[in-house]
Order: structure tokens, then sequence, then C-alpha cells
């Protein structure tokens, strides 16, 4: 919990001063500092569910856990998989965008390898969040096992993380590839070079 709650507020704090810098400093905010911002909220709510899922013993060995406290605790995680989700999504679409932003507009292929990968994320997290949301009728039944009711089978439950996964992988490794491609034709400093390729970086990660 100490590392989640020292890393969310990091990062909340860097987005937030990004986009501080952009409008008040070099006045050159754009479409990837509002979404990275968006993110930021997203971030805050997903940790706050895992904190609250740790707290009733996520990560603890279940004879450990108290019987009465382990639906909540699946309740919680349940509820912070959707939410991170999105907050990842937002965090890839801000990437793609800033690169978009450096790439010129006469690199079409690029460009559209870039509007590919950003379409494939959304569809990919559209159709896992549906995935999730109907694997059980009612919903309670996820970490209720025993309620009345049906769940969809776990081939076609399963798939869609794979799904997910494949995509995000891929997506990554467009957006580590597709920009050190095109910074030896771009016109700028070394230093903001140096940045971008350590930006990139990150996608292996």
């Amino acid at each position: 919990m100490a590392g989640i709650i020292t890393m969310t507020v990091l990062s909340v704090v860097i987005a937030w001063l990004r986009v501080y810098t952009r409008i008040f400093i070099s006045r050159n905010v754009w479409w990837d500092d509002w979404v990275m911002l968006a993110s930021t909220p997203l971030t805050i709510i997903t940790n706050g569910f895992l904190i609250n899922a740790f707290y009733l013993g996520l990560g603890r060995h279940i004879n450990y856990i108290p019987p009465s406290q382990v639906p909540s605790c699946f309740k919680w995680l349940w509820a912070a998989e959707p939410s991170n989700l999105f907050a990842l999504f937002t965090v890839r679409v801000s990437i793609a965008l800033f690169f978009l932003r450096l790439i010129p507009t006469h690199h079409k292929t690029s460009r559209r390898i870039i509007w590919v990968t950003i379409g494939a994320l959304a569809v990919s997290d559209i159709y896992v969040t549906i995935n999730y949301f109907i694997q059980c009728r009612p919903i309670r039944k996820v970490w209720l096992p025993d309620t009345p009711g049906s769940c969809i089978s776990n081939v076609l439950y399963e798939a869609a993380p794979w799904l997910y996964q494949a995509v995000s992988i891929l997506s990554d490794v467009v957006l580590v590839s597709v920009p050190l491609l095109m910074l030896k034709s771009l016109k700028m400093p070394s230093r903001t070079k140096i940045g971008v390729m350590c930006l990139c970086g990150l996608g292996v990660l």
C-alpha cells in the first residue's frame, strides 16, 4: 500500500506539473496534455479501490483472511479492474498523441500507424469492459459465487484478457519503434531528442 500511495502521488503531481508548465510557461498545451490530465483521477480511483482490497486481505493466503472479508475483498478488486483499464488507456493515448505532435504531417504512414494503434486500444478496452460487466448475472455473483444466477463460460471470459494483452503489447511496441525511427529525421535540440528516447523507452517496461 505504501508503494501504491507513493507512486500515485508522484505520478499525479508530475502530470499536473506538466499541464501547468504547458499552460502557463511554455503556452503550448495540446490534447496529449489534457488526456494525460484525465488519467490522474482514474489512477487515484483505481488505487483507492486496490488499497481497500489490500486492507481486506488481497495478497495474503486465503486461509489467513476471515471468511467474512473475502467477498468484500474480491468486490473491491473487481471494481478496480475497469478503472485501471481506462487509466492505462488514457496514458497510452496521451503518449501516442504526443508523438503525433512531433511527427511531421508529411510522414503519413507513421501517423496512420499511430492512429490505428489508438483505435485498436479503444476497441480492445471497450470489448474487455463489456465482457467484464456481463461475466455474471447478477454481477454480485462474481464476488459471491453462491448467488443464484449464471456466468459466461471460462473460455469466453478468458479470451477478453488475452486479446487485451495482445493489443497492449503490440501498441507498446509501436509506441516505442515508430517514434525512434522518426527521430533521425526530426530537427530538434539534442536534449529534446534524448528526452523523447527516454519516454519511448518507458514503453519497453
